[in-house]
Formats: structure tokens, sequence, C-alpha cells
């Protein structure tokens, strides 16, 4: 496999299609094999082939797909996660962010479901360096120098955590610059009767002064209302 891909590397751009299947069917084989014979040492050799073609192919979701599943195998095999934010992140995608904000979930679910603190005895269900990790990554994926400052489902999912984990305060600084970032969002201004409902008078006023209509249905209307 790795002649063939030399060898279309050589050819010209045209043949760019062959190339992504060829490193599809390399990493479903890889991953297969790491499956099956956990301890054969293949997983270095899958780690490469994954840089390799994300970085070529970011948007792949197949390869997103079995980057998230190795990293979360028994929550420590695996690229380690500096590597994994680094490599994602200056993809310059959305969709490969999205993927590690899917990556950190799975390994805090994972480590509050089965890691016990060995002097308590209690589970990890909340411990404040998970929710650190997960707020740092979203602030930086949130960022002014990143693309994903303007994609909606990004702030939706930071706004979302911030609720069930922080108080108010950071929830509601988040959501204005959610706004300011992504004015064109009615889901935002719904989200805003969840989350900040305090601020709702606030919110209708930047709507008049914005001179935003949101076309809404009854039951949006009525969430909005309450």
């Amino acid at each position: 496999i790795e002649d063939t891909l030399n060898k279309l590397d050589e050819k010209c751009s045209e043949n760019i299609w062959e190339k992504e299947i060829l490193y599809e069917f390399y990493v479903a084989v890889l991953f297969k094999d790491c499956l099956e014979n956990p301890g054969a040492g293949v997983f270095k050799i899958l780690d490469n082939v994954l840089t390799r073609s994300i970085e070529q192919y970011p948007n792949n979701i197949f390869m997103l797909s079995v980057l998230a599943k190795e990293h979360n195998i028994n929550c420590c095999l695996g690229q380690t996660f500096w590597k994994v934010k680094s490599m994602l992140m200056k993809t310059g995608h959305v969709l490969p962010n999205l993927f590690l904000v899917l990556i950190v979930n799975q390994k805090v679910s994972y480590i509050q479901e089965n890691w016990i603190d060995t002097f308590t005895g209690e589970r990890l269900a909340d411990h404040v360096g998970l929710k650190n990790r997960m707020l740092s990554l979203f602030r930086s994926l949130t960022s002014t120098d990143m693309c994903t400052r303007r994609c909606g489902l990004i702030w939706r999912l930071y706004l979302q955590f911030l609720h069930e984990n922080f108080d108010t305060t950071l929830c509601r600084d988040a959501y204005y610059r959610a706004v300011e970032e992504c004015p064109w969002l009615k889901s935002l201004y719904i989200d805003a009767a969840i989350y900040i409902p305090a601020e709702l008078p606030t919110i209708q006023d930047l709507l008049i002064e914005k001179r935003l209509r949101l076309h809404v249905t009854p039951e949006e209307l009525d969430i909005m209302r309450q």
C-alpha cells in the first residue's frame, strides 16, 4: 500500500480521489488489526497513517471517526491528546474540530463512568480537571484566529457545556460573543431563553437595535415567552 501511495504522489493531482480511497482502505485494515491484536504494536503505524491522511483530507468523516474510536479505546491507547488537538486544529477546517470536541467529550464520559478516586473511593463524576480541559478546548475553538468561531454548532455546544457546569456569568459572556460571531443563527436566540432567561429583555433590545427579525414556530415563541 505504501508503494502504491508513493506512486500516486508522483502522478498528477487528478488522481487525488484514488489516493483518498486507498488511505481509507489502509486505515480500515490497520484499525481492524488493532482491535483484534491490541498488543501487537500496530497502533503506532495507525497513528502515522491517520496523521498523514487527515492532513491531506481533513474533511474525511471515515478517517476522523476512526481517529475518535482509536483515541478512546481503553482511554489510553492511540495518540496522546495534545498531538490530536494540535493536528486537528491546524487543519483550518470546522469538521475536524467538531470531532475534536467529540473525542474530548467521549474521554470525559468514559472517565466519569469508569475511573475511581483511589483516596475517596468515589467516581470522578465531577472532577474539576475534566471540566477545565473541556473549557480550555472551547475557548481555543472560539478564539479570534480560529475558523470555528463562525460555527454556530460549536457555540451551541459551548453554551450547553457552560450551562451544565459553570455559573450564569460565564454562560452570559459566551452567549454575547456567540451572537456577535453568528448573529444570523436563530437557534441562539431560542437558546437564550433556556440558558440565560434573565437576559431576554436585553436580547430583545439587541434584536431591535440590529433590525433583526426572527421567523419562529408557535412552539419556539412559547419558549421565548416563558
